[in-house]
C-alpha cells in the first residue's frame, strides 16, 4: 500500500482508497480498542480508518524543528512499546502504518496508526522511515547524527528486527 492515501484536516487523520474487512479480528480491535502507544481511532470503514490527532505528524514537525538524539531514542522505544502493545492483542506488526505523515509526535513522545489487514513488510517500511527521517536530523547534535547512523545501517539488513535496534543502541525498553 502505499502512504500517499494519507489525509489531515483539523485534528484528524484519515486513511483512504484501503480495503477492510470489517467483521475481521484485526479491524474489530483496531477500530474500538485504544491500543496503547496508537492514536485513537475514531472511525472505520470499508475503505478507509480515521484517527485522532494530538500533535504534529513526523512530516510537520520536522519542518520546523530538528530531530534531537532523544527524540530517535523515543521513537525507536515508543515504536518498541506500540508493537508490544498489538502483540498482546495478536495483531501483527504489518498493520502497523510507517510513514513521516503516520506518525504523530506529541511532546517529544510518538503515537503511531494502523490499518487491519495492510500487509506492509514492517522492517521494510521502517527502514524507509527511518531514511526518510535522517534529513530532518539536527546535524549539531553529534549523538543524534551517531543514532541516525546506527539506525540507518542496522535497518539496511535484511535480519534486523525492533529489539536488535534497542539492543544495539543501548535504549531502555519500556522506559
Amino acid at each position: 500500500m502505499a502512504n500517499n492515501n494519507i489525509v489531515e484536516l483539523e485534528n484528524k487523520i484519515y486513511i483512504e482508497d484501503v480495503k477492510i474487512n470489517l467483521d475481521g479480528y484485526d479491524a474489530k480491535i483496531i477500530g474500538f480498542e485504544n491500543i496503547d502507544g496508537f492514536a485513537k481511532c475514531i472511525d472505520i470503514g470499508a475503505d478507509y480508518i480515521v484517527y485522532e490527532k494530538e500533535g504534529q505528524t513526523l512530516s510537520e514537525y520536522i519542518i520546523n524543528n530538528k530531530l534531537s538524539a532523544n527524540d530517535l531514542i523515543n521513537f525507536i522505544n515508543d515504536l518498541y512499546k506500540a508493537t508490544k502493545s498489538f502483540e498482546n492483542y495478536l495483531l501483527p506488526d504489518d498493520n502497523i502504518y510507517l510513514s513521516l505523515n503516520s506518525v504523530i509526535i506529541n511532546n517529544h513522545h510518538f503515537e503511531f496508526l494502523a490499518v487491519p489487514e495492510n500487509h506492509q513488510d514492517f522492517n521494510f517500511e521502517l527502514s524507509k522511515l527511518i531514511i526518510r527521517m535522517l534529513r530532518g536530523i539536527d546535524v549539531e547534535d553529534k549523538n543524534a547524527l551517531s543514532i541516525g547512523y546506527d539506525l540507518f545501517v542496522r535497518s539496511s539488513k535484511d535480519d534486523y528486527t525492533l529489539s536488535d535496534l534497542t539492543e544495539d543502541l543501548g535504549i531502555k525498553k519500556y522506559a
